[in-house]
């Protein structure tokens, strides 16, 4: 993702990001600031049809906490395959037969 940020004619006091990829140029006075954000997060796996054995592994193995509902193999979960979600959430899979 890019995104412009005019800068006024003044030094420019911009807040510490929680992690910041380059900056270019170092030190800017006055003119357009280009931001390139990267993408954080982890990409949540498909746990359908899994078994809840096979569910936990892949949550640990991912960085998530897996919040286990009935047992047999993965029906649902919350939030979807293929949503990022910062390193240790909640992945609630429900399971049945």
């Amino acid at each position: 993702m890019r995104a412009r940020v005019p800068v006024p004619d003044q030094q420019a006091s911009i807040p510490t990001p929680s992690q910041t990829v380059s900056t270019s140029p170092s030190a800017v006075t006055s003119g357009t600031v280009v931001l390139d954000v990267e993408q954080g997060g982890i990409v949540v796996p498909s746990f359908s049809g899994k078994s809840v054995r096979s569910s936990i592994e892949l949550a640990q193995s991912s960085g998530l906490d897996l919040e286990v509902v009935g047992s047999g193999v993965a029906q649902e979960q919350s939030p979807p395959a293929g949503a990022r979600v910062v390193n240790g959430a909640r992945i609630k899979v429900r399971f049945g037969r």
